[in-house]
């Protein structure tokens, strides 16, 4: 079974995904509320307090929103995804968010912000994952005036299914890539037993 998908395929998917499991974390392939907060805990601690804009690409729901405005944290947000049906259920549960269905190419051209976070939206197999993968971080430093912040799946994880769709990452190897491209590489572990968070600072 081919598993790998190209950018459009990542699109179909989470518009199929919504329209059978409604606005769901199932349909963001999320196990639970309480893992996806710890999460965002990790991607947002120690955040600067003269940060004053964030996108978050690759919004889905917009459960990052959420977060910010219960954790009142005083940013500007703002959410892209490339699935429409993400935003359009965005859009339903938060309408005083600011979501679009915006690729990063897009919103990268007129736009910077403060700090640039995703989260889940590497793993996924993609066509060319690599070189997918690293071309959007390269391409969210660029957006940034200060940080990038994402999370990925570890290989440290014990059981690691490889008959899945997920790719699972080397931290260490992520780590060094993005040494030569940036002042800082912190690599944060041991918040969940399969995932681990990176923070560029710039």
């Amino acid at each position: 079974m081919r598993h790998e998908k190209t950018i459009d395929e990542l699109s179909q998917h989470y518009n199929r995904n919504i329209s059978h499991y409604g606005p769901t974390i199932h349909s963001l392939q999320w196990i639970n509320r309480e893992s996806q907060h710890i999460r965002f805990d990790i991607l947002m601690q120690s955040l600067p307090a003269h940060y004053q804009t964030l996108c978050d690409v690759g919004c889905g729901l917009g459960d990052l929103y959420h977060y910010i405005k219960n954790k009142k944290i005083p940013i500007k947000y703002r959410g892209i995804d490339i699935s429409s049906k993400m935003i359009i259920s965005a859009q339903n549960a938060y309408p005083d968010g600011h979501f679009s269905c915006l690729d990063l190419d897009i919103i990268s051209k007129n736009n910077t912000f403060d700090c640039l976070i995703a989260s889940g939206v590497f793993n996924i197999r993609l066509k060319n994952h690599d070189e997918s993968v690293f071309t959007t971080i390269h391409k969210m430093i660029e957006c940034a005036r200060f940080e990038v912040r994402f999370n990925m799946l570890s290989h440290k994880v014990k059981k690691r299914d490889q008959s899945t769709p997920f790719v699972y990452r080397n931290p260490e190897s992520i780590k060094n890539h993005f040494e030569k491209h940036v002042k800082k590489v912190t690599i944060i572990e041991n918040y969940l037993p399969n995932d681990f968070t990176c923070i560029l600072v710039k």
